[in-house]
């Protein structure tokens, strides 16, 4: 079974949202916009969720000199499968700064700021490449 990662990925309008309400720190913007559940798993046993649509609340915008992103409230349905301890969306990143630096962010000294923005969500499975 191939494998990937099970995230909450943004509707169009969700975006739209961000871009409006929340000022992007870094001139590169995040390929996807999308909250990580599970990476390097296999679809199987999450079958039911995919699809469905789901309303995370971005509380802050968090940056530090290479990457923002926003903290995010995830609904009580989805707590439990995410096994990220910081749950958030990469927004925006120095060139060269991969999305990924947003975990090591969260746990470090960084700017924050207020931000409470209801966003709707779907739950999608990303497939890594065959090697």
């Amino acid at each position: 079974m191939a494998k990937g990662i099970l995230w909450l990925s943004l509707t169009a309008e969700a975006i739209a949202a961000v871009k409006a309400a929340v000022n992007f720190e870094f001139p590169v913007e995040a390929k996807h916009f999308h909250c990580t559940l599970k990476f390097g798993v296999d679809s199987v046993g999450y079958q039911h969720l995919l699809g469905q649509q789901l309303i995370v609340t971005a509380m802050l915008s968090h940056h530090d000199d290479r990457v923002q992103a926003l903290s995010v409230l995830l609904p009580e349905e989805i707590q439990e499968v995410c096994d990220n301890t910081h749950p958030h969306i990469t927004l925006s990143m120095t060139e060269g700064t991969l999305p990924y630096a947003s975990n090591v962010m969260l746990t470090e000294v960084h700017y924050s700021k207020w931000v409470h923005l209801p966003l709707t969500t779907i739950v999608e499975f990303f497939e890594f490449p065959p090697q």
